[in-house]
């Protein structure tokens, strides 16, 4: 289980740089599986077991995170 851990630290650094620099096709499943070298099925499983919410949720709730700090921190 360690080395999922590690994996999904990887993917979530590839998420939050991926939102960060505004590379939306670096988020996206189909790479980010293909990246690790694993199917979208199995990727997908995986990060839920690890982190216990789904990869589309983690995803929506970073994207809201970074567009929140984005707000606070700017004259928007």
């Amino acid at each position: 289980m360690y080395e999922w851990q590690q994996i999904i630290q990887t993917m979530i650094d590839e998420i939050d740089e991926s939102l960060i620099n505004h590379h939306s096709d670096q988020r996206t499943l189909h790479h980010l599986a293909k990246k690790l070298g694993y199917s979208e099925y199995y990727t997908t499983r995986k990060f839920k077991a690890v982190t216990g919410m789904s990869l589309l949720d983690y995803l929506k709730n970073r994207k809201l995170a970074f567009a929140l700090k984005a707000v606070r921190d700017g004259n928007q």
